[in-house]
């Protein structure tokens, strides 16, 4: 199975960027998933509960629009 996408440049070089830049914007949101939780399974005992719940928030709201859009780092 193939698909092809295909753009009218320079009409839709804001769609067609969007397409290249994918692949970027999946790692940064990995990497933002993956730092959210060392932050949390690592916590220095100094870290205060405050700063470990915003943690855990942040977290929670992120793996909630993931899920939302049906978005599945995981694959």
């Amino acid at each position: 199975m193939k698909a092809i996408l295909e753009f009218n440049l320079p009409e839709d070089q804001t769609e067609y960027q969007m397409v290249n830049d994918t692949s970027k914007m999946f790692s940064v949101i990995w990497d933002m998933k993956q730092w959210l939780r060392s932050q949390t399974k690592y916590a220095p005992d100094s870290m205060s509960d405050d700063t470990y719940k915003a943690f855990e928030e942040c977290r929670e709201k992120l793996n909630e629009l993931l899920a939302d859009n049906r978005v599945d780092l995981d694959q």
